[in-house]
């Protein structure tokens, strides 16, 4: 087994292990790799980085029993790459999105709809966006723990917006609420301002 495969062997086994073996192990493979980075290429070298910094990030972060949990829930047939950024900063909610969300969605598509606060509510605010989205505009719509009512928010803004439009107005968590702060804005308001007011 060559050196890269060697390093991130060990690292598979260590993103499993416990917050705080995590950290200690990652910290030790870091270590490992200052001595050797010369034998591997540069793209080698910075694929595991980015996974050593990842896993001491979730291993360190307050409560990291959290995604840890999500990462040994997550479907096995996730790379390892895949199922850290489910789990970075998750708990097993962000699992329960990722497998409630449409099987025709990529396994990454899915991640991006599920991460950063993801819900199995945020699945059926995927599920509950207008058809005629496409599956990238609703999870804009959605994600960073969007719920149905980010969908109720796009339905019940003006027809005249844009598509475009109504996503700024209800992505990031929105409710209907943003639809009556748009429409009670000044009248001499343009589209513009009325959107910068009412997304948070």
């Amino acid at each position: 087994m060559n050196l890269a495969r060697q390093i991130l062997a060990m690292f598979l086994f260590s993103a499993a292990a416990f917050a705080g073996a995590l950290s200690q192990q990652a910290t030790e493979l870091s270590t490992l790799l200052n001595r050797n980075e010369t034998r591997l290429s540069t793209d080698q070298a910075q694929d595991i980085r980015r996974y050593l910094d990842l896993a001491i990030e979730i291993a360190e972060k307050p409560g990291s029993s959290s995604p840890s949990a999500c990462y040994n829930k997550a479907p096995s047939w996730l790379s390892n790459d895949q199922k850290i950024r489910l789990c970075q900063g998750s708990t097993e909610a962000a699992v329960e999105c990722f497998n409630a969300a449409p099987s025709w969605l990529s396994g990454d598509q899915k991640i991006d709809l599920c991460t950063d606060g993801g819900t199995e509510r945020t699945a059926k605010c995927f599920n509950s966006a207008p058809s005629w989205l496409s599956g990238d505009q609703k999870i804009d719509l959605c994600k960073s723990g969007g719920t149905e009512e980010a969908a109720e928010c796009f339905n019940a803004a003006p027809s005249w917006l844009s598509a475009e439009q109504k996503l700024r107005l209800c992505s990031d968590q929105g409710t209907t609420a943003r639809v009556k702060c748009f429409n009670d804005a000044p009248s001499w308001m343009g589209v513009e301002d009325k959107l910068k007011l009412c997304n948070r």
